[in-house]
């Protein structure tokens, strides 16, 4: 759907929320996914790549904005209505990516998500369930089951993820505390020969 810059300001004015999401800079294509998920597995939204999240407009590069796009598509599973085009407000260029809303499943490498007020989120086992049974998939204890090792799933990935981001600052922190501890060591030696 093309929007106008004056209909952009009105979103970026109403700030984010279930069904609006500001991005200053594109997202890695994994994230970009998830959150292209959430939005086709609740009520659809836009994404405006160039927008802090207070509302000011700082552009992007549309470039590397269309090839992370292309790149989230290619990891998504289940039908999709996502599509994303370049706009200019207030001389800076947008990435105006607008996903519809699906009843039918639409899962990322990471697991099924939807919107949860201006957050993305795991979807429910229950939510799960509604997806499949809209695919064909009439409601009985296998597909619950499913919906549940889903949720599960998606649940696990979103902990081993943060676990690995919280293990990489963890070793990016690691030559300092090293450092630190070394100086600690020498200072205690000096401050004992000197005291001692």
């Amino acid at each position: 759907m093309p929007y106008t810059a004056d209909q952009i300001r009105s979103l970026i004015a109403a700030g984010e929320g279930p069904r609006i999401e500001f991005k200053k800079r594109i997202p890695d294509a994994a994230l970009l996914a998830r959150l292209v998920s959430a939005f086709s597995n609740s009520s659809g939204g836009v994404v405006l790549v160039g927008v802090g999240d207070r509302g000011e407009i700082v552009g992007t590069d549309i470039e590397e904005a269309q090839q992370t796009f292309r790149r989230s598509l290619s990891v998504l599973a289940g039908p999709l209505r996502a599509d994303l085009e370049a706009l200019e407000v207030d001389g800076m260029t947008l990435a105006v990516i607008t996903v519809g809303a699906n009843p039918q499943l639409v899962l990322s490498r990471d697991g099924a998500f939807m919107r949860l007020g201006a957050t993305s989120a795991p979807m429910t086992p229950e939510a799960i369930t509604k997806a499949l049974s809209e695919a064909g998939q009439p409601p009985d204890r296998q597909s619950s089951a499913l919906a549940e090792a889903i949720h599960t799933l998606t649940v696990r990935i979103g902990q081993l993820q943060e676990e690995l981001r919280q293990a990489s600052r963890m070793s990016r922190q690691l030559p300092g505390y090293l450092v630190s501890g070394a100086i600690g060591a020498v200072l205690g030696w000096l401050v004992s020969k000197l005291l001692g």
